[in-house]
């Protein structure tokens, strides 16, 4: 039930794409400061989409397990966690169950 909750909630949000992983985020040491690029907008607006899953995951959690499935998605390329990888440790750690 929590994983069917928390994807309802990803569509209504926009971000469900980035939670799933079919929208790809940029790694932290990529430079999005070339303004210039025609799809510098698009890698921000992924990035932010990101941010605002990842914060959701984190808020949602209640037990400490759940919260290390979500605290492990934060690596040297994303230190502000991934969200994807997120979902994928939580989905390995309760879905069977």
């Amino acid at each position: 039930m929590w994983s069917r909750k928390f994807l309802a909630y990803a569509r209504m949000k926009g971000f469900v794409d980035v939670v799933l992983g079919t929208l790809q985020v940029e790694k932290a040491c990529v430079d999005l400061s070339d303004t210039e690029n025609p799809i510098f907008a698009i890698k921000l607006k992924i990035r932010a989409r990101n941010a605002e899953a990842y914060n959701a995951l984190v808020m949602a959690i209640e037990e400490t397990d759940a919260f290390y499935c979500v605290e492990d998605a934060c690596t040297d390329e994303y230190p502000f966690g991934l969200a994807s990888l997120a979902w994928t440790n939580l989905k390995n750690r309760y879905e069977p169950t």
